[in-house]
């Protein structure tokens, strides 16, 4: 069954199940083909239906405008004088900046030039996020945290395009930062797996994709280090951390994780995988829920860490 077969087909099924193909992460190669411009455009129009079963449905009927996006994807793929045409009528625009971008990865060359990336770890434990002390992970519940850089503009504008916009090509250029800086520390922790934050079930399927899954999946590709993504489970949908303070918090997010019992994961070391840390909260919750299963949080990766 050929490319094109396969994606008719899935469209077909996630009819039945009223799942979102544009932002699904079967169809993510997809994506990545066509311009930003065209993904937020749809990604709009959904976002602007008033009927969304009705929105859904004809975005997965693949005569609709999934049957379009996926007849533009082969042809780009075929001819690529068309991505000149697609980019002139939805131009791909820069994620921090909003302006023209022609690098693949959504962000352009001014914005790279302004993000702060950080060249040292941090230190994560009940007291928060402290500044790197090599000593202090004598401690054994403190963690490393390896973040990429500030949670400030225009790296923060990145993010929240990548976590609510749909526009996930920049996944490559912020896990090949994050692996460039930190590859030697985390190799020194000796991990077994990489495990992302999970989202609930329910903000999964409105989103289509979980943005941590995402960059734990690309990671696993730079540092050769294998994902368990289905590992740690949300059961419970909690408020959004961000929109909370720091004493709310640890409340919110007490008893949200579970460890799915099928997979064996006991005597492994785990580098857990997140788009943005805080206070830390939701890192140490995920690390004492996967230690009852008999595995050892010995990390985490995130795009950025701020407050």
């Amino acid at each position: 069954m050929n490319d094109l077969c396969r994606q008719t087909e899935y469209c077909k099924q996630t009819e039945q199940s009223h799942e979102n193909p544009f932002f699904s992460k079967a169809d993510m190669k997809s994506q990545y083909i066509l311009s930003r411009g065209w993904c937020q455009l749809v990604s709009e129009f959904g976002r602007l239906s008033i009927n969304r079963d009705l929105f859904t449905f004809f975005l997965a009927n693949p005569t609709g405008i999934s049957g379009l996006y996926i007849m533009l994807t082969e042809l780009i793929e075929r001819f690529p004088l068309l991505r000149g045409l697609l980019d002139f009528a939805f131009p791909p625009l820069c994620s921090g900046c909003g302006e023209f971008c022609e690098h693949p990865s959504s962000v352009c060359e001014k914005c790279l030039a302004q993000i702060e990336w950080f060249d040292k770890p941090f230190v994560l434990g009940e007291f928060g996020v402290a500044a790197w002390e090599e000593a202090a992970l004598r401690d054994p519940g403190l963690l490393p945290l390896f973040a990429a850089g500030d949670y400030v503009d225009p790296l923060k504008r990145v993010i929240i395009d990548l976590k609510f916009k749909g526009v996930t090509s920049s996944v490559f250029l912020l896990a090949g930062k994050l692996a460039e800086i930190h590859e030697d520390e985390v190799r020194k922790l000796k991990p077994d797996i990489l495990v992302p934050i999970p989202l609930h079930p329910s903000r999964e399927h409105h989103r289509g994709y979980n943005q941590a899954t995402l960059l734990a999946d690309e990671l696993a590709v730079l540092l050769e280090i294998p994902v368990r993504e289905d590992l740690l489970l949300r059961i419970r949908k909690g408020r959004p951390q961000a929109k909370l303070s720091e004493s709310k918090r640890a409340k919110n997010i007490k008893g949200v994780f579970a460890i799915d019992r099928e997979y064996d994961s006991e005597g492994l070391n785990v580098i857990l995988v997140d788009d943005v840390v805080t206070s830390g909260r939701t890192i140490l919750e995920a690390k004492v829920t996967l230690e009852r299963s008999g595995c050892t949080v010995v990390g985490c990766m995130a795009i950025a860490h701020g407050l």
